[in-house]
């Protein structure tokens, strides 16, 4: 599940929600120098901590001389002056490539020039920022993971196979793109992006959690797969599929591990819910895997027994009953239902209409009764009549029965030996294709350099549509041996709280209950160890608490938010294994 990143731009959550702040600072010169003094730079260092949690910003830097000298000198000094400023907040580690430089020489005076005083205020330089400061978790999250997606320039038209640097392996077949109308692609190369999170600490930084609905997944990875071409999303072509093979991250092919899809949450629109396909990993890609299984050598005791089975057996008497010829209604039989109140009040004229009416009911029904009769008297005499033949054919049976066995063990060797042939015909062909396959992994992807049998340790899918892909199994606990764990925090600001998992490469979200504003996980193994991850940003600052703990030691958790940076922030999560 991806948290808080997926469905707007990382930029436009940006723009919605950051705050502008400006920053000015002013630094003075001495006469016709533009070397920084002690006390200009000591000025300008307080940028340092002014920009620390700030998400983007804009220098502007203005600079000024006094009246004294040339004016074309005292421009080109206002411009020594610029670079000066402009090269020492570089040096601090601020983005300085998109500054704007102004140089006004000894225009735009803050004071005269009459004075040696007044012509110290003019020898300046003004700097100011303005500084975007993201007050969502929105945003924030999404800057996390930036720069981690690798881009692949393909042609379309031929068969592709791409080797991304984690070891993520795609396999595209020739034009197995379209575009979102359906029509082919024209373009002759298009930008095939694979994003790969296999460790915690990949996951954590894409904002990834490993959930389906409210239950728990153990993962093995998970990527992002995208193309575009001329500036638009491309998909899958219809009956397309794509080989997909994800390295095994230590240990042995775990058949358990399914394909999970990435999809929308029903319950919120932020977030990403893995969907089970029920396609179960493969330890080889479909171009070396076998087309059918090894034949299964036929058995002489079935054919044998398929024989026996069809001779004649000892029938059982037929169970159902002769049926008997219905009954003419009786007008004067015919008995009317009463309620105690109608027992009182009802008319003799008036009971004596509703026999009327019930006898003619009585009466419209009895062909059906009399057709039905006749059917089941006409099934009575086929089954009889059955029985009949079964038992003759019996009794002829028995009379040779010695010969009837020996025949029909013979007619089931017969055919034994008929199947075992085409056994031994099936298998030397499936033997000829395992030594195909194997010529072609040797010479096709072992001879590549690409893919040596080490390699080879992947989990390998048929996938028929890009985006978000999972390759998991669900963690299976049973429900007494499960506990919440709930988080509170004083302040309004949303938070993005991440259990992490120490014997299991596992996360699960911690998501808020609008009633209680708490945060509460889903039920979660009781003991075992895990870190709490949790991130928010308040009042423009982004606040990281790490806490290690063991599921149910409290009902509740405090969390302790301290000031963190955004690569600081990256940093922490980098050290998650």
């Amino acid at each position: 599940m991806r948290f808080y990143l997926l469905l707007l731009g990382v930029l436009a959550n940006i723009v919605l929600h950051a705050q502008t702040q400006q920053f000015s600072y002013t630094v003075f010169f001495d006469t016709d120098q533009h070397v920084l003094t002690a006390e200009a730079r000591n000025q300008l260092n307080k940028a340092l901590d002014d920009l620390k949690y700030a998400d983007t910003y804009q220098i502007q830097i203005q600079a000024f001389t006094d009246n004294q000298g040339e004016n074309s000198y005292n421009y080109k000094l206002a411009q020594r002056r610029a670079v000066s400023v402009l090269d020492f907040l570089s040096t601090l580690g601020l983005k300085t490539k998109t500054s704007r430089l102004e140089s006004f020489g000894e225009d735009s005076p803050v004071s005269d020039n009459n004075s040696p005083e007044s012509r110290q205020k003019n020898r300046r330089v003004d700097v100011v920022i303005k500084a975007q400061f993201v007050n969502s978790i929105d945003a924030f999250v999404g800057k996390i993971g930036e720069g981690r997606t690798q881009y692949y320039t393909i042609d379309p038209t031929q068969a592709n196979r791409i080797f991304a640097q984690k070891g993520t392996l795609v396999l595209l077949p020739a034009n197995s793109f379209v575009l979102p109308n359906g029509q082919a692609v024209s373009a002759k190369e298009i930008t095939l992006s694979v994003e790969e999170d296999y460790s915690l600490s990949d996951m954590l930084l894409a904002g990834l959690t490993t959930s389906s609905g409210s239950k728990p997944l153990v993962t093995a990875g998970m990527v992002n797969i995208k193309a575009t071409a001329q500036g638009q999303e491309l998909k899958l072509a219809p009956g397309v599929e794509m080989g997909l093979g994800m390295p095994i991250q230590g240990g042995n092919f775990d058949k358990e591990m399914e394909l999970f899809l990435g999809g929308k949450d029903p319950h919120s629109g932020r977030l990403v819910n893995w969907q089970a396909t029920r396609r179960r990993a493969a330890p080889a890609p479909k171009e070396l895997r076998l087309p059918n299984n090894r034949p299964r050598q036929p058995r002489e005791f079935d054919f044998v027994n398929a024989q026996m089975a069809e001779l004649p057996k000892l029938p059982s008497l037929p169970k159902n009953a002769k049926p008997n010829f219905p009954r003419l209604p009786n007008r004067e039989k015919t008995t009317v239902g009463k309620t105690f109140l109608e027992e009182i009040f009802m008319s003799k004229a008036t009971e004596e209409v509703k026999k009327d009416e019930l006898h003619a009911q009585r009466m419209a029904r009895y062909p059906e009764r009399v057709a039905k009769f006749q059917q089941d008297s006409a099934e009575y005499v086929e089954v009889w009549k059955q029985y009949r033949t079964d038992s003759l054919e019996y009794v002829d049976f028995k009379r040779n029965a010695q010969q009837r066995y020996a025949e029909a063990r013979a007619e089931g060797l017969k055919k034994y030996q008929e199947a075992l042939k085409d056994y031994e015909a099936d298998l030397a062909q499936w033997e000829k294709d395992a030594v195909d396959r194997r010529e072609l992994y040797e010479k096709g992807y072992v001879s590549s350099g690409n893919l040596d049998q080490k390699a080879m340790n992947r989990y390998f899918f048929e996938v028929n549509s890009l985006g978000w892909i999972n390759c998991d199994k669900f963690w299976n606990v049973p429900e007494d041996k499960k506990a919440e764990m709930a988080f509170v925090d004083n302040d309004e600001s949303e938070e993005t709280i991440v259990l992490v998992f120490k014997s299991l490469p596992s996360i699960l979200p911690v998501t808020k209950n609008v009633d209680t504003k708490q945060y509460i996980s889903a039920p979660v193994p009781k003991g075992m160890e895990v870190k709490i991850i949790a991130i928010k940003v308040d009042q423009g600052r982004s606040m990281m608490a790490v806490k290690d703990t063991k599921v149910g030691e409290k009902a509740q958790y405090d969390l302790v938010y301290e000031p963190k940076t955004l690569k600081e922030i990256q940093a922490e999560l980098a050290k998650v294994n």
